[in-house]
């Protein structure tokens, strides 16, 4: 994990262990020898033959008033005295935890499952709200159903975007080291935009307002951007935290179909709006 300080150990041929530190700064990452950002001291291993258990001791001086430290895990193939790349199934992408230096005890950190959460159910309810707003309002213009139900959406969409956000900002601070500066910039993009999007409705133009044609211009390139950054975020999302093949699987299924409803409901309201265009002369001409 990229801001990582790690301390590698490993048996050598000859039966005695290679332990020393190394600091992770990126993914293509060699593990080469290096100092640490706090001093380490009498670092030492030993190998159990009996478990295959690598056990590694060291000394840490970290901060004045630190009391919890992140804990990251990991172990490898070790071909020859190369050492390999470590998995990538659940459980070791979610091989982190936070040492409480007071009481001992680990946490196992869950801000992931959090920020998965909401991105999965945050990535639906945007596009079928803008679904709502353009589909449902063209096949029942007098109703004002689609308008509730675009707001509900959009407004549960808008917090849950804020739920993902603040959880991004809080392992971020959690985290010292590790950024993911393109995700945080759309993140915060998106954020500010959202904010947007409701101040703008509580300046909405009634509907015969001379600038009500520019508001809806606005509410919609507004929109669709915050639309179209959402998604590509989802996915920048998804290469940080290495969600379970089921998270993946089913945002990809539910955006096809949705993608797939959206092209069907466009060519059904467009072939409605050419056949009253039709209508409309025909009338005129028998009347």
């Amino acid at each position: 994990m990229v801001g990582s300080q790690a301390i590698i150990a490993y048996p050598k041929p000859d039966g005695s262990m290679n332990v020393y530190t190394s600091p992770i700064n990126r993914y293509a990452t060699k593990l080469q020898e290096g100092n640490l950002s706090v001093p380490v001291y009498d670092l030492s291993a030993s190998y159990s033959n009996v478990n295959s258990e690598i056990t590694v001791f060291a000394t840490f001086v970290l901060p004045s008033n630190t009391t919890t430290i992140n804990h990251v895990w990991q172990d490898g193939p070790l071909l020859g005295t190369t050492l390999g790349i470590h998995g990538v199934s659940p459980n070791h992408l979610q091989s982190t935890g936070m040492l409480n230096l007071s009481s001992g005890q680990t946490v196992t950190a869950k801000g992931g499952k959090t920020q998965r959460s909401s991105y999965g159910i945050w990535g639906m309810l945007m596009p079928i709200g803008v679904m709502v707003a353009r589909y449902l309002k063209a096949f029942q213009p007098k109703s004002s159903t689609w308008f509730r139900l675009h707001r509900g959406l959009q407004s549960f969409a808008f917090l849950l975007g804020i739920a993902g956000w603040a959880t991004g900002l809080y392992l971020g601070v959690t985290s010292p080291g590790v950024q993911h500066k393109n995700h945080m910039a759309i993140g915060t993009t998106i954020f500010v935009l959202g904010l947007f999007q409701v101040f703008a409705l509580c300046l909405r133009p009634k509907p015969d307002h001379k600038y009500r044609s520019y508001w809806n211009m606005y509410h919609h390139i507004v929109g669709y951007g915050v639309l179209g950054l959402s998604v590509a975020n989802i996915f920048i999302g998804f290469s940080i935290l290495h969600p379970g093949q089921i998270w993946k699987i089913s945002y990809y299924v539910t955006l096809a179909l949705i993608i797939v409803s959206a092209l069907l409901l466009e060519l059904f309201s467009q072939v409605k709006t050419y056949m009253q265009a039709r209508k409309k002369p025909n009338q005129e001409n028998g009347a």
